[in-house]
């Protein structure tokens, strides 16, 4: 079992990480379908597949794109890179080698970064209905979180928060699959939108599009209203974050009742193969508050070696 297939680590687990982009990511694409209906459900049928058949069924499908955000702007993030490492902060928030590495990794790839002109220049030409709700967003965070379904439904590709460092290339990771999505915790039923990958035009990152545009009059309201920090938590969590994927992914599957023992591993529905990584196969090795585990991997990262059984 190879639990250090750690292809990165995410650096803060926060509600929602804030944005990045610095130019318009010009790549123009065809006009994909129009969104569908919260309604909107694929055929019954659920088949599960073992990694190696899915990975047998067709080379990599998903774009070499790795896209990031942080709307402020690319200066914006280097400066508060550059301040937390004056600060020699034990606990960052973002690290320029973090970013760097990751390049390092994908040297064939093209690397994306969004600011909020960049955005908006993209929801303006493509996704128009959604502008209004775009600007409602009382935070910068909200915006952040919300364009990641946009990126990945127009160009595909793989997205990444800004405080995720990598270890390995991911390319054999995404290899057969159309969706590629990570587990937030043990659980095995929380999905973790930090880092996802998929194919253009696909009905998930639509799906999350109409629950954000649905959930945002009560995220606005929330905002307004409440005055306890759990709870806003837990409606960003709702409106723009990890439960809003989790949710548009049981939409677009007919998962109730349905990926018996949970989320992970390979699932073919009405023609989509997706993976689901584990906690500690993919991008996040740890538990957030499992500080042993993170020791283990950083003496890994130093070493540029692989640990099994870290968790």
């Amino acid at each position: 079992m190879l639990y250090f297939l750690a292809l990165c680590r995410n650096k803060t687990q926060e509600v929602s990480t804030r944005p990045v982009q610095t130019q318009h990511c010009g790549l123009r694409v065809p006009a994909v379908s129009s969104i569908p209906s919260s309604e909107h459900a694929p055929a019954e049928g659920v088949v599960e597949l073992d990694r190696r058949a899915a990975r047998s069924l067709q080379a990599l499908t998903i774009p070499r794109i790795i896209h990031q955000v942080f709307l402020d702007g690319l200066g914006a993030l280097e400066r508060e890179e550059e301040r937390e490492e004056r600060e020699s902060s034990q606990l960052r928030r973002f690290d320029r080698r973090w970013r760097d590495a990751c390049s390092q990794w994908h040297p064939g790839w093209q690397h994306r970064f969004w600011d909020n002109a960049a955005a908006e220049a993209l929801l303006e030409e493509r996704y128009a209905w959604f502008l209004p709700t775009f600007h409602a967003y009382p935070r910068v965070v909200h915006k952040g979180d919300a364009l990641r379904p946009f990126l990945l439904h127009a160009f595909g590709g793989l997205y990444l928060d800004v405080d995720v460092e990598c270890f390995e290339a991911v390319d054999d990771s995404l290899d057969g699959f159309d969706v590629v999505l990570q587990l937030e915790d043990g659980g095995n039923k929380s999905l973790n939108n930090a880092v996802m990958a998929g194919v253009p035009g696909h009905a998930l990152w639509a799906k999350m599009q109409v629950l954000m545009h649905e959930r945002a009059p009560f995220l606005l309201e929330k905002h307004n209203t409440t005055r306890s920090p759990e709870e806003m938590a837990r409606a960003v969590l709702f409106a723009t974050g990890p439960w809003l994927l989790r949710d548009a992914f049981r939409a677009v599957t007919l998962e109730a009742g349905r990926l018996a023992g949970g989320y992970a591993g390979a699932h073919t529905v009405a023609g989509t193969r997706y993976m689901i990584y584990e906690l500690g196969q993919w991008f996040t090795p740890c538990e957030w508050t499992d500080l042993a585990c993170h020791a283990l991997v950083d003496i890994a990262a130093a070493s540029r070696t692989s640990l099994p059984g870290i968790l």
